[in-house]
């Protein structure tokens, strides 16, 4: 159990003492005690908050998480607990109130469910529970970018599914049909025009609307405008251009987290580890209107064709082992 002081305790010291000492008692009369407010809080003892232990469950089974929380001073303060799943994209995550939680899991991954209580002066409490979800992750073929109620509006695939056009004036996304977990594959994505404009490829979780991709609806994500501006959650990371104008992605989610390595002409040029993401993370592609002429903006190749880059030369060089790395994305596209 984690204790946050979101209000002050009360002061160690005595300052108005220490100015009467001193033959200032206007300015010991004068003074707050207290930055800001009126008057210091007085000491207050933290909530003691229980919480169910981790858990392992299966996909699709429902779990139920109990806590319970008293206070010295408040007494009993359990229906005043606050339940968040943060393994859900912050503007779609549930969240709950009072002694018990329930969701049923719908992915296989991690769930970290966050549990607090704040007692009347503001101080809080806070914990963890870990629900680890089992079961195996679904393989399409083929594997390709596919339209559902999340997707962007405005968006034209090709009948191969594997490229998009864009005709609403906003940043739309689409999302590929196969995830990645427990897994480490590769692929690559390139722009269809030049001079390059503002559409690119990244990866995002499976919930949460891409209609648009922007800052009040942001899922976790990593995106690289083609123009060479690599991004989390639409924060700028790093830049870095394609002589080729292809971008390969080689995602290493083996652990608790995906890494994510940038390849740029047979380099890594970024590696992050994405320590907000839990759950399976999908291909997607995204972009704006353009003034290109082509009949698509933008192309994703999950390994159906011969890839550009050597993605094993490049982690090699990068310090990364490649004995488990698959080169390309999904079973039907991996040896």
């Amino acid at each position: 159990m984690a204790v946050v002081q979101a209000e002050p305790y009360e002061f160690e010291l005595d300052p108005r003492a220490a100015l009467i000492d001193a033959s200032e008692q206007s300015t010991a009369d004068a003074l707050v005690m207290g930055f800001g407010r009126t008057r210091a809080r007085p000491h207050s003892s933290a909530p003691v908050l229980t919480a169910s232990a981790d858990m392992t469950v299966a996909v699709n089974t429902e779990v139920m998480l109990t806590a319970t929380a008293t206070d010295t001073e408040d007494g009993t303060l359990t229906a005043e607990i606050e339940w968040e799943n943060m393994a859900e994209s912050f503007y779609i995550r549930q969240r709950g109130t009072g002694g018990a939680y329930a969701f049923t899991p719908p992915e296989p991954g991690k769930y970290p469910i966050h549990v607090f209580v704040k007692d009347s002066v503001g101080i809080v409490s806070e914990d963890t529970v870990m629900v680890t979800v089992t079961g195996t992750l679904p393989q399409m073929s083929p594997v390709q970018l596919v339209t559902d109620a999340d997707t962007g509006a405005g968006i034209t695939l090709s009948p191969d599914g594997l490229s998009a056009q864009y005709s609403v004036a906003d940043k739309m996304a689409v999302r590929a049909n196969q995830g990645i977990y427990g897994q480490f594959w590769y692929f690559e994505a390139q722009p269809l025009f030049s001079p390059v404009e503002n559409v690119g490829t990244g990866l995002v979780v499976a919930r949460g609307s891409l209609d648009p991709l922007d800052f009040q609806s942001t899922q976790p994500s990593i995106e690289v405008d083609f123009i060479g501006t690599v991004r989390r959650d639409l924060i700028y990371q790093a830049w870095r251009t394609s002589t080729t104008g292809y971008y390969g992605f080689a995602v290493d989610y083996r652990g608790d987290n995906p890494i994510v390595f940038i390849i740029v002409d047979n380099a890594v040029v970024h590696e992050i580890t994405l320590d907000h993401v839990w759950v399976p993370l999908y291909p997607m592609l995204y972009g704006e209107p353009t003034t290109s002429e082509a009949p698509f903006d933008n192309a994703i190749n999950f390994g159906a064709t011969a890839f550009q880059f050597d993605p094993v030369v490049a982690l090699t060089a990068h310090g990364v082992s490649t004995t488990e790395l698959e080169v390309g994305w999904g079973d039907a596209n991996t040896p």
